[in-house]
């Protein structure tokens, strides 16, 4: 199975220290992983508001404006893992 530490891959390296990769490159990366872009990925993760909108709250969790909750991450390691919700079209 695949989490989303694993999604980042490898390690950063930044004054000589390494360092995890940040939340946000993690789901930027598990996003590329499944092929989603912005608009997929919120209506995946049933996101409120209009798909401009949802969109652009994916965007912001991958900048680092907006913190990744707990059950966004448990969501993306369940698609990671090949689960989908259960009326799940990629593209609409």
């Amino acid at each position: 199975m695949i989490t989303l530490k694993d999604c980042a891959g490898a390690m950063r390296w930044r004054q000589g220290a390494e360092k995890m990769a940040a939340p946000s490159d993690e789901l930027r990366a598990a996003r590329a992983i499944l092929g989603w872009d912005e608009g997929q990925m919120a209506r995946a993760l049933r996101l409120a508001g209009t798909p401009e909108k949802a969109a652009a709250r994916v965007r912001e969790m991958e900048t680092g404006r907006r913190d990744i909750s707990g059950p966004v991450r448990v969501a993306v390691e369940a698609f990671l893992s090949g689960w989908r919700p259960g009326d799940w079209v990629a593209s609409i």
